[in-house]
């Protein structure tokens, strides 16, 4: 979701006009990932009421579900964080699309790596 959002300003030419205005690196960075953030978790508010049918049949403890969300809330976010690193660092459509997963599945392997071993 994140791959392209910066990319597409360098490729439009707005980036520049973006500079133009009171915001700073900073500020465009946040505000693209913040709308990219609004965007990820209004997709998970339409799947929570399937998410929850497991826990309200008794088939998953709350302790478990509430594990289960927090690992994909981390892995939701460090995804994102890849998407705007490889959008900030290509120019094309199709680098940023590439480099995106490839940063994503680094990170997330990182993570899990880092879950393994504290357990």
């Amino acid at each position: 979701m994140t791959a392209d959002c910066i990319s597409r300003e360098k490729r439009n030419g707005t980036l520049g006009l973006l500079f133009l205005t009171p915001l700073t690196a900073r500020g465009i960075v946040a505000g693209k990932g913040a709308a990219q953030t609004l965007r990820t978790f209004t997709l998970w508010v339409a799947v929570l009421p399937i998410l929850m049918v497991p826990l309200l049949m008794g088939g998953v403890s709350w302790m478990e579900g509430l594990s289960a969300i927090m690992i994909e809330f981390c892995a939701t976010a460090l995804c994102l964080a890849a998407g705007l690193v490889a959008s900030s660092l290509a120019k094309v459509a199709a680098i940023a699309f590439i480099l995106a997963p490839v940063l994503g599945g680094f990170l997330l392997a990182v993570f899990g790596y880092g879950l393994l071993d504290c357990c």
